[in-house]
Formats: structure tokens, C-alpha cells, sequence
């Protein structure tokens, strides 16, 4: 689970919530690897978002011709 899940509105907008895998990754010689990420929330998988550009794409587009 990611921290962002949990953080409190001011380390939402400073991203202090990612302190630890900075951290992580400065310490590391090899940086931050695929294993330190924090997993994605629903709303930020790909596959979520798309569906949200597309809905909001098409909407665009059908104003855009009929205006």
C-alpha cells in the first residue's frame, strides 16, 4: 500500500509521503529499483486512467463537432 493512501493534506502537497523511498533510493548504489515502488492505487493504474481520458476525450470531441 502506498503512503500517499494515508498522508496528511500538507505531506500530499509537499510529497513528503515519499521521503522513505527517496531515502531508500540515495542509500542504495544501484538507486531505487522496481521492488522499492510503492504499488499504485486503483485510480492511478492505467488502465483506470484511460478510461477516464477516453470518457473525457469523447466528450470534447462530440462538443467540439456540434458546437
Amino acid at each position: 500500500m502506498s503512503p500517499e493512501q494515508t498522508a496528511s493534506f500538507p505531506s500530499l502537497l509537499t510529497y513528503h509521503w515519499m521521503q522513505p523511498m527517496m531515502t531508500k533510493g540515495y542509500n542504495k548504489e544501484s538507486g531505487i529499483e522496481r521492488c522499492d515502488l510503492y504499488s499504485l492505487t486503483a485510480e492511478n493504474q492505467a488502465e483506470n486512467s484511460l478510461k477516464g481520458f477516453n470518457r473525457d476525450w469523447e466528450r470534447k470531441l462530440t462538443a467540439w463537432h456540434s458546437g
